[in-house]
């Protein structure tokens, strides 16, 4: 009988989320119990070798306060994003990414209403 090979799929989300959990100072019976998942599927996650559904992954980033993009990127290889052309000049960030200034930016730009957004915007694309 041959033993069925595992691959890692998910290696940066899976350092991502033990980083997180870790700093939380929960086990993984912890944080599963938390999320609503058995033990068992959360483990996989942390080692690469099950992709969490979307809801999982935005009941994760809610649980952790970050924004659920950088788990979703997370599992977007770069190689793939760089080769399409609609994507081209896209980057994924993290708040370790921005300095202070730039998170703060970017929150405060979250308060606005669709159409101040608009109008910074348009304002940004003059200066571009």
């Amino acid at each position: 009988m041959q033993k069925k090979k595992t691959t890692i799929k998910n290696q940066h989300l899976a350092s991502i989320l033990k980083s997180k959990r870790e700093e939380c100072s929960l086990s993984q019976n912890e944080i599963a119990e938390i999320l609503g998942l058995s033990r068992a599927t959360y483990s996989k996650y942390e080692l690469g070798l099950q992709t969490p559904s979307l809801e999982s992954l935005l009941n994760i980033s809610t649980f952790y306060r970050i924004n659920p993009m950088e788990l979703i990127c997370a599992l977007i290889p770069a190689k793939r994003l760089s080769c399409a052309p609609e994507y081209k000049n896209f980057k994924c960030y993290s708040n370790d990414d921005l300095s202070l200034s730039d998170q703060e930016l970017l929150q405060n730009y979250n308060k606005l209403n669709p159409k101040q957004k608009e109008a910074i915007n348009n304002l940004i694309s003059t200066f571009l």
